[in-house]
C-alpha cells in the first residue's frame, strides 16, 4: 500500500471525526446555503483550480502489487471534453424529442467514468451492458 495515500475510518454515528480524533458536531442544512451545481462544472473547476489532484488510482499494471497511480481532475476533464467532443460528431438526433442512447460495452473501471461524463455533457443517454462482459472479453 503507498505511504502518501491517506485512509479515513468511517464517521461515527451521530457525528464526524477527523483524522486526529476530533469530533465534528452534525449540522443541520439550511437549503439556503446549498448551491446546485453539475458534477461536470464541478471537475472542471478542481481540475482549474488544483489540476494535479486525484480523482482516482488505477493500478499501473495487471498485478496490484506493482502499485497505483493517480489520475487527476485535468486528466479527467480532458478526457471527459475529447470523449464528449467526438460523441457529438457521431451521434445525431433523429427527431427533436428523443434523446440519443450510447451504449458501453466494456469493463467497469475508470473509462466507464468517463463515458458516463461525457454523455451527461454531450446530453446523450447511456446504456451499460454489463451482461456482455464476458462476451466482449472473449474478443479483447
Amino acid at each position: 500500500m503507498r505511504a502518501d495515500i491517506q485512509h479515513y475510518d468511517a464517521p461515527v454515528s451521530g457525528g464526524a471525526s477527523n483524522q486526529n480524533g476530533d469530533t465534528i458536531e452534525k449540522c443541520h442544512i439550511n437549503e439556503s446555503n446549498i448551491k446546485h451545481r453539475v458534477l461536470i462544472d464541478l471537475i472542471h473547476e478542481i481540475a482549474t483550480n488544483d489540476p494535479d489532484r486525484a480523482f482516482t488510482y488505477t493500478p499501473s499494471s495487471s498485478d496490484p502489487q506493482d502499485g497505483w497511480k493517480p489520475v487527476t481532475h485535468l486528466q479527467l476533464a480532458n478526457a471527459v471534453d475529447h470523449v464528449a467532443h467526438d460523441i457529438s460528431k457521431t451521434v445525431t438526433k433523429t427527431s427533436d424529442d428523443e434523446v440519443p442512447t450510447v451504449a458501453y460495452i466494456g469493463p467497469s473501471d475508470f473509462r466507464y467514468t468517463v463515458i458516463l461524463l461525457a454523455c451527461v455533457k454531450a446530453a446523450l443517454a447511456l446504456r451499460c451492458y454489463e451482461v456482455s462482459i464476458p462476451l466482449y472479453n472473449r474478443f479483447v
